[in-house]
């Protein structure tokens, strides 16, 4: 077989780019490769006939998200506006005194969120006034100079930069009310706060696909029908033949060898780091810049309930109401809703050590794939049970749940190590041969992880990239269609 370009990976990254792809060089012959029996990557849901898909992976959309907006509209993938409402914040107790709900911290401590935002004007206040007037740049720049104890910011662990700024006690209670532990643990200091300033700009709106994210990206995927798409096929050896690239795929029928003009690979770490790369095409230093990016693990798990019991909770919620509940036990993060029809909720969204304790559950039910990969199903009846217990600990009495489904991530998204240059890794690691069109693009690489405007925007400045290193070699031994154009 053999294609002009070929694309492994079908998450919304993957999507895009052979969306991309095939707009800017119609005449090629472009096709899409994924390892799992669907597209959609981290972007798929389940269709439990609830209003809407649960979503086992990325979820919302800013109204400052420019990219997926307009590919949405493009693309006629409706969005409904969400709104969040903190209505609890689950602190000081253990499993032998009962957790209180609040609706404020008092005592002068910072949330999650307000945390990060005053260690960035401590540290630099004029990267926040950069930020506020949208100079990304200068901010950039600013952060990468500054030093704390005469050690760069990018040096620095957060979790350490912030017990070293902060009292243990206001350190504790914004970890627990941010929903997200990693990003008060080892990953690097300058992204992470460089990411909690995008996330946090005041004035956004956010939204979800009516169908899920995972609709999204196989819309994109699908909407070039000149396009070939391959599901089960595991790219597991890339080297060099006379025209280009051979991949080889480990599929249910056996080996399946793929001749490519050029190659991008909008893949996660691990399963980067579980291809043979041919000798001449990736240099000593790949691996090494691999290593330098730490896999976020992350879990959901959702329950549904013969009734709407969280509408006997001392909060209301409206019609497109979120109601958010964040606490310091393993389910982490808790999301009502007012819908009609089944009643799910999301019982935990964890990441980091907490995945990890839920992941442990599915391990002891002798969920062996659970190493390997991001799997989802139902719910084993120990694992629900667990939860429920974590959900009485907080509310008093609970009603059991019917039901659950959950999606458990290796890498639900990226974090850099303290020490990683992540803009010059990232230079690196886009072609990580400067003379062979090999490129790597998505969430991997971009600048604010976890988030699908950053994945797009990261793949989009690749493909200009490709797009000119095209335009400069038009070389007809590894890419006729360009020729031909």
């Amino acid at each position: 077989m053999r294609r002009d370009v070929v694309i492994v990976g079908g998450g919304v990254s993957g999507a895009f780019c052979a969306y991309e792809m095939q707009r800017a060089y119609p005449e090629a012959r472009v096709s899409i490769f994924d390892r799992a029996p669907s597209f959609g990557g981290r972007t798929a849901a389940f269709d439990m006939g609830a209003a809407r898909p649960l979503e086992g992976g990325a979820s919302f959309v800013s109204s400052a998200h420019e990219l997926v907006l307009r590919l949405a509209h493009a693309l006629k993938c409706t969005m409904t506006e969400v709104r969040f409402r903190q209505v609890g914040l689950h602190l000081d107790g253990d499993c032998a005194s009962p957790y209180r709900l609040t609706q404020g911290l008092g005592d002068g401590a910072f949330t999650g969120a307000a945390l990060q935002h005053a260690t960035l004007t401590k540290l630099a206040p004029q990267a926040v006034a950069a930020i506020a007037a949208s100079d990304g740049a200068a901010a950039k720049q600013i952060l990468r100079s500054t030093e704390i104890d005469g050690r760069a910011l990018w040096r620095w662990p957060i979790g350490p930069l912030l017990e070293r700024l902060w009292s243990p006690e206001q350190v504790r209670r914004a970890r627990n009310t941010h929903g997200c532990t990693s990003n008060f643990g080892a990953a690097n200091a300058f992204d992470t706060l460089l990411t909690a300033a995008w996330e946090g700009a005041p004035g956004q709106s956010f939204y979800r696909f009516d169908k899920g994210a995972g609709h999204f990206a196989c819309t994109l995927a699908e909407a070039s029908p000149e396009i070939l798409r391959f599901t089960h096929h595991r790219l597991i050896a890339l080297g060099r033949c006379a025209n280009g690239f051979v991949l080889s795929f480990s599929t249910p029928a056996g080996l399946r060898h793929v001749e490519a003009g050029l190659v991008i690979l909008a893949l996660p770490r691990r399963a980067l780091n579980l291809i043979a790369f041919g000798d001449d095409i990736v240099g000593a230093s790949f691996h090494h810049d691999l290593s330098q990016i730490i896999d976020v693990p992350a879990f959901k798990l959702f329950l549904e309930f013969d009734r709407r019991w969280w509408d006997d909770l001392p909060f209301t919620l409206g019609s497109g109401d979120l109601g958010a509940v964040f606490t310091q036990l393993a389910a982490q993060q808790n999301y009502f809703e007012n819908t009609a029809g089944r009643h799910w909720m999301l019982a935990v969204f964890a990441d980091g050590e907490n995945a990890l304790y839920w992941r442990s559950l599915l391990e002891a039910d002798g969920a062996a794939s659970v190493t390997r990969g991001a799997p989802m199903g139902a719910t084993p009846a120990h694992l629900i049970a667990a939860a429920h217990r974590h959900l009485e600990i907080m509310y008093g009495r609970v009603p059991a749940p019917r039901c659950g489904v959950y999606a458990d991530w290796s890498a639900g998204w990226h974090a850099w190590r303290p020490g990683a240059r992540s803009w010059e890794v990232r230079e690196r690691l886009v072609q990580p041969n400067s003379n062979l069109p090999l490129f790597i693009c998505g969430e991997l690489l971009a600048e604010h992880a976890g988030w699908m405007e950053s994945a797009l925007n990261n793949a989009e400045e690749m493909l200009e990239r490709a797009s000119a290193w095209l335009a400069h070699t038009r070389a007809r031994t590894f890419l006729p269609f360009v020729n031909e154009r």
